[in-house]
C-alpha cells in the first residue's frame, strides 16, 4: 500500500542529509525505489559533478564516488604514511595547506557543508578555457580535493652531483600554464626539466589518461601507466611497504627492489640502487643515477676507502671498466664500529635502455696501511620502470 505520493515522499526525503538518506535506502525496497529518484539526487550531483546532466543521478553519484575514493585514497595513503613517520614533513604540510577538507569529507562520508573553498564549476570552466578540452573525471576528482603542492616532492626526489629532481604535484593554475595539449603537466621539478604528463586526448597511442615522463629529446616520451588511479595506487603501495623510503625532508625516489644489491665484506656493508633519468636521456643515450650506501656492519677493524673499481655493462654486453680510481666523488669514507653511514649519488650513461654495474671499493686499514681489502659492490641493474615503453609523438602533426 502506498501511503505517500512518490513526489511528496521525495520532497520529505530531501530533508535528510545524503548519508542519512543512503542509510534509509537500505530499510526497504519501497524506500529504495522512492529514495533514488532524480529529483532527490540531482542537486547533490550538480554540486559534485557539474558536468553531468543526463539523469539517473543516484547511480552516477555512487559510481563516481567509488572512482573518486580509488584515486584520492591513494593520495591519502601517501600523506598518512609520511605523517606517521614525520608529522611536520614538508610533503604532508604542502598538501594539507592546499587541500579542500570539506570536499574530501563530502565524498568520503557523502556528507559535508555546502560552502566549499574550491568551486567545482570554476575548475571545469578554467580547464576548458585553457585547453579546449573537457576536464577528465580523474583529474577533476583530484583537483577538487587537492590543488597541488606549495613545496616540491610529492612524486619523489633524487639527486646526483649538482642535478636535483624533486617532482611536484602542480597546482591547477601552474599546471595549465605548463600544459601543451594534448599533454597536461600534472607534475614537474622546479630544479630540472623532468615532467609527469597526462594525455588528455589519447593521441600518444596509449589511451586517454595515460601517464608519461618527458624525455631529453623532443617528441619522445616514456609511457608509465595506462591511467592515473593505477599509477597512484602503485606509488602509494611502494611507499607504504617501504620500497620507497620516507626521509626527514623528502620522499627518496631511489627504490629498494630486485634490481638493488646489498653485500657485506669484512663488516663493510655496501648497498646500491639506481633510477632512470628521463630528462637526460634519448633513444641513443640512456642516463641512470645510482645511490651507494657505505656503513659498518659489525666490523672488527677500522677501514678507509682509497679507490673504486667499476664494471659497467650494457644490454649488448659491452663493458666499460673504471679501475682503482681515487675515492668516490672526492670522498674517502671511513668505516668502523659506530661510524656514520655514508651515502653518495653518481650517474652513468649507457647506449642501451638497461644494463648492470658491479665492482669493489678498496679499503686500507686505518691502523696498518699495508693491509687492504676489496669490499664487493654486488651486481645492481639499471632498468626502466616496470611496464614502461618509449613513445614517439610529433606535436601538431597528423
Amino acid at each position: 500500500m502506498v501511503i505517500f505520493h512518490i513526489d511528496l515522499l521525495g520532497e520529505i526525503l530531501k530533508f535528510l542529509e545524503p548519508k542519512e538518506l543512503a542509510l534509509t535506502l537500505r530499510t526497504s525496497k519501497s524506500f529504495y525505489t522512492y529514495g533514488t529518484i532524480d529529483s532527490i539526487w540531482k542537486d547533490y550531483c550538480t554540486l559534485l559533478f557539474p558536468y553531468y546532466t543526463n539523469g539517473n543521478y543516484y547511480n552516477f553519484i555512487v559510481t563516481e564516488i567509488w572512482n573518486y575514493l580509488k584515486i584520492v585514497e591513494a593520495f591519502h595513503q601517501v600523506i598518512s604514511t609520511v605523517k606517521s613517520q614525520f608529522p611536520s614533513h614538508s610533503v604532508y604540510r604542502s598538501l594539507e595547506e592546499r587541500g579542500n577538507r570539506d570536499m574530501a569529507m563530502f565524498y568520503k562520508n557523502i556528507y559535508a557543508k555546502q560552502d566549499f573553498e574550491i568551486n567545482p564549476e570554476n575548475i571545469l570552466k578554467e580547464f576548458k578555457e585553457e585547453t579546449g578540452v573537457d576536464m577528465p573525471t580523474d583529474l577533476y576528482q583530484i583537483y577538487v580535493t587537492y590543488d597541488g603542492q606549495k613545496y616540491p616532492g610529492f612524486f619523489g626526489t633524487y639527486r646526483f652531483y649538482d642535478n636535483l629532481t624533486s617532482l611536484s604535484f602542480l597546482p591547477l593554475k601552474k599546471a595549465l600554464m605548463n600544459t601543451s595539449v594534448p599533454l597536461f603537466c600534472l607534475g614537474e621539478s622546479p630544479y630540472s626539466d623532468q615532467q609527469l604528463l597526462y594525455d588528455l586526448t589519447g593521441e600518444l597511442g596509449k589511451g586517454i589518461g595515460a601517464l608519461y615522463y618527458s624525455m631529453g629529446s623532443q617528441n619522445t616520451y616514456l609511457h608509465l601507466s595506462s591511467n592515473l588511479a593505477e599509477y597512484l595506487h602503485c606509488y602509494a603501495g611502494k611507499i607504504s611497504s617501504g620500497q620507497i623510503e620516507i626521509e626527514s625532508k623528502l620522499i627518496n625516489a631511489f627504490e629498494w627492489n630486485d634490481c638493488c644489491s646489498d653485500v657485506t665484506t669484512e663488516g663493510i656493508r655496501i648497498t646500491a640502487r639506481s633510477i632512470f633519468v628521463p630528462y637526460l636521456s634519448s633513444r641513443e643515450r640512456y642516463a641512470w643515477a645510482y645511490q651507494i650506501g657505505i656503513e659498518p656492519n659489525r666490523p672488527s677493524q677500522r677501514w678507509r676507502l682509497v679507490t673504486r673499481t667499476w664494471n659497467i655493462t650494457d644490454n649488448n654486453g659491452r663493458v666499460d671498466t673504471v679501475y682503482r680510481q681515487p675515492g668516490v666523488i672526492g670522498l674517502f669514507p671511513e668505516v668502523y664500529q659506530g661510524s656514520k653511514k655514508v651515502i653518495y649519488e653518481s650517474c652513468c650513461i649507457l647506449a642501451t635502455p638497461g644494463g648492470t654495474m658491479d665492482g669493489y671499493f678498496t679499503f686500507e686499514n686505518m691502523d696498518d696501511e699495508s693491509i687492504t681489502i676489496d669490499a664487493t659492490v654486488g651486481v645492481f641493474r639499471h632498468q626502466l620502470p616496470p611496464g614502461s615503453s618509449f613513445v614517439t609523438y610529433h606535436h601538431g602533426l597528423p
